[in-house]
């Protein structure tokens, strides 16, 4: 971004139209969004500005405005909400209701696939808002993950109506030509220059119900023409090629969402719902072959809606070229209806039966209906037990962020005077935070236990996750009240290197023995449908938290500890291809497993580990710059050899030069991270940067920091001075 282009946004803390500046969102073609207060009633906003390139520029104006007056105009709780248009030294602005939940595209680029009924949950409330939007005569136009919400307490929320299309009034034309939308989205009639419809807007919402199935749209080419051309000259992909264990109905229901002559698609919104539904119970849908145009979108300033009833068979066969039934059919036909006639008729003259009559099968009439009922009650069950996880989980990760930021914040004030905190003031700081975390963790698990118990595979997997920042959330505050704790101590007395550290080891264990009573509580209710499951997210998370409880164990329990950390960590650590791009789980599972190692003081196993992996990673690691995650493994497997260099015995003169090579070690990583990221680390991810590379950036800022605290440390014990950081 140029000096120049910089100069036109606004900074924090300016003012316009009664709105003051926070910080900004992000941007797009036509506007860049802040989030923003708003003076009057004190609350957040997002605020929308038209770009200062288009201040002048009419038709962007009219189209900027109309964003607004068209999500006013709906009045649907899954939408997200206008405030205010108004105009400030002609810049046009919108304030919408400020959603801090992240976008589905986020959710997408960190677990890559949904859960099944998550995924049909979403698409169902879009096309409830598409309905909405239909029926008041509103196009969408480029409906996709980005423009899609999650909000807590209201579900799905469908935002960016910034292209959206005014049937009633079409005030906005749009250029001959120009084609609006996002081309993975688009339906091929859209390609072909023909106007938008529902039909385009519906099928946008398929397009994203097979990304969130499968992880992937159904069309993918980096160049947009050649993406535009797959939509309209490909065939339609089974999304059980991408996706095993969905009901039949899925291949169904996409053939006919997906289709290329949008005549053939769902009537309308609801249509999709009810298709959606029955590709979900597995049942065929009776296929609605009414047309679809835009005259299926009821305008009410316009006449009454014309619905063009299906063709006979017979024309319709014609018209494709299929050869008419024989003659002999029809005859056949009245036939058999003759005879089914007399049958019923005989049948009525016969006494009826006893109430209590039981089928052939030996159940009675009623059973399957009961059953089908128990079945449906136990769906209700496990999709209010999804929607309490979810809330259960989200408000668990909430608490441990917050430990990390107050233990952060707590570091930073540290620093700037060493001499004024009392060492066990900051270690009772840190357990104390730490602690108040479990219970909304002991209740999210609790809940994705029942969860599971349903049969659900996604829940041990969120528990998994869960376990994992439990175990990382500690390990790394750590470090930082370590790096208070040595600062401190050197600065009360300059001697300190020589015997202090045997001190502050002595006052540490104690805060250990703390945490090891806690986790040791936590495995105590761990439901047995949790543990008893085999997912590697949950297996890894479940280990980190028996190695908390290290303290709290008796000596053989330890044994048995060590040995199954070790042999998990074998069996895992060799599959991972550091040149197959590890994703933010892959990385956080390696990084607790050497963690855990590093945990119980197993310095064998970690060479033995690691050995292969840096023998056919050395020669690539350094000259090529590699991918987000190939560095952050790579700062794993060195961080674990060099964090256990002091576990073995060593004289006085071997600990210094063990304590120099540790330092070289930290600097070595940090000076690495800085260099060989993708972009600079202080400042924010580049424009487009999906949710997994948002996520890779908090890594490595975690790991950058836990490098400077590690190095502060080394340079301390060793008495030496800490070598400054380079430039990028």
């Amino acid at each position: 971004m140029s000096k120049l282009h910089r100069q036109k946004r606004l900074a924090v803390g300016a003012t316009l139209g009664g709105y003051r500046i926070e910080g900004q969102l992000g941007e797009g073609g036509m506007g860049v969004v802040y989030q923003a207060v708003q003076l009057s009633l004190k609350r957040p906003v997002a605020l929308k500005l038209l770009t200062t390139e288009l201040a002048f520029d009419q038709e962007s104006r009219e189209r900027f405005v109309q964003e607004g007056i068209l999500a006013a105009r709906i009045q649907h709780p899954n939408v997200v909400r206008v405030l205010e248009v108004g105009e400030v030294e002609h810049r046009l602005f919108i304030a919408y209701e400020l959603i801090s939940e992240p976008t589905l595209r986020y959710r997408l680029d960190r677990d890559v696939v949904l859960p099944v009924e998550t995924a049909i949950d979403i698409a169902h409330v879009c096309a409830d808002v598409l309905a909405m939007l239909h029926e008041s005569g509103i196009l969408h136009r480029d409906l996709k993950p980005e423009n899609i919400f999650h909000s807590d307490e209201r579900g799905p929320l469908v935002a960016d109506l910034g292209i959206a299309k005014d049937l009633m009034t079409d005030s906005v034309s749009t250029r001959q030509g120009f084609i609006l939308g996002t081309p993975a989205y688009m339906a091929p009639e859209l390609g072909e220059g023909k106007p938008a419809s529902a039909a385009s807007d519906l099928y946008a919402l398929a397009t994203v119900l097979f990304e969130c199935l499968c992880g992937r749209t159904p069309y993918q080419s980096k160049d947009p023409h050649a993406l535009l051309r797959l939509q309209m000259q490909a065939d339609i992909p089974p999304i059980s090629q991408y996706r095993s264990g969905l009901p039949s109905g899925f291949d169904r229901f996409f053939r006919r969402a997906l289709a290329k002559n949008r005549k053939e698609r769902f009537k309308d919104a609801r249509g999709f719902q009810r298709g959606l539904k029955s590709a979900r119970s597995g049942r065929s849908e009776s296929i609605d072959r009414t047309v679809l145009t835009d005259r299926s979108i009821k305008v009410p300033s316009l006449a009454p809606v014309t619905v063009h009833q299906p063709a006979s068979q017979a024309s319709s066969a014609k018209a494709r070229g299929e050869p008419r039934p024989p003659a002999w059919i029809l005859p056949a036909f009245v036939f058999a209806l003759v005879l089914t006639a007399a049958g019923v008729a005989a049948y009525l003259r016969t006494p009826a039966a006893p109430a209590t009559a039981v089928t052939s099968a030996g159940t009675s009439p009623e059973a399957p209906s009961k059953a089908a009922e128990e079945a449906r009650a136990e769906e209700r069950r496990a999709e209010a037990l999804r929607i309490e996880s979810s809330q259960a989980l989200q408000s668990a990760m909430s608490r441990l962020a917050t430990v990390g930021r107050e233990t952060h914040e707590a570091h930073l004030a540290n620093a700037r005077d060493p001499k004024s905190i009392n060492s066990g003031l900051v270690l009772q700081h840190l357990f104390e935070s730490w602690r108040r975390s479990i219970p909304p963790v002991q209740q999210a698990l609790r809940v994705l236990g029942e969860l599971a118990g349903t049969g659900d595979r996604e829940a041990p997997v969120m528990a998994g996750r869960l376990l994992l920042e439990v175990f990382l959330i500690y390990d790394f505050g750590k470090i930082q009240v370590w790096d208070d704790l040595t600062a401190h101590e050197e600065a009360k007395d300059p001697a300190w290197s020589v015997f202090g550290f045997l001190s502050l080891s002595s006052i540490s264990s104690g805060l250990q023995k703390q945490v090891s009573k806690e986790a040791m509580g936590l495995l105590k209710t761990l439901p047995k449908e949790l543990i008893r499951s085999d997912s590697p997210v949950w297996q890894v998370g479940f280990l980190g938290l028996r190695a908390l409880s290290r303290y709290a164990l008796h000596p053989k329990d330890i044994k048995t500890l060590s040995s199954d950390v070790r042999l998990r960590t074998r069996n895992q650590i060799p599959d991972l291809e550091l040149r197959g791009t590890p994703g933010p789980d892959e990385l956080t599972m390696l990084s607790v497993l050497l963690r855990t190692l590093v945990f119980m003081g197993s310095k064998k196993p970690i060479d033995e580990l690691t050995e292969k992996v840096f023998l056919r990673f050395e020669g690539i690691s350094r000259t090529a710059l590699l991918h987000p995650g190939e560095e952050l493994a790579l700062y794993e497997l060195h961080r674990a050899r060099a964090r256990v260099l002091l576990y073995t015995n060593v004289s006085e003169n071997d600990r210094y030069d063990k304590l120099e090579e540790q330092l070289a070690a930290w600097t070595t990583l940090r000076d690495r991270l800085i260099r060989r990221w993708p972009f600079d680390p202080r400042e924010p991810p580049p424009p487009g940067a999906g949710g997994a590379a948002v996520d890779m950036l908090d890594m490595q800022i975690r790991r950058l920091e836990e490098c400077r605290s590690l190095a502060r440390i080394s340079a301390r014990k060793s008495d030496h001075d800490v070598p400054p950081e380079p430039k990028r």
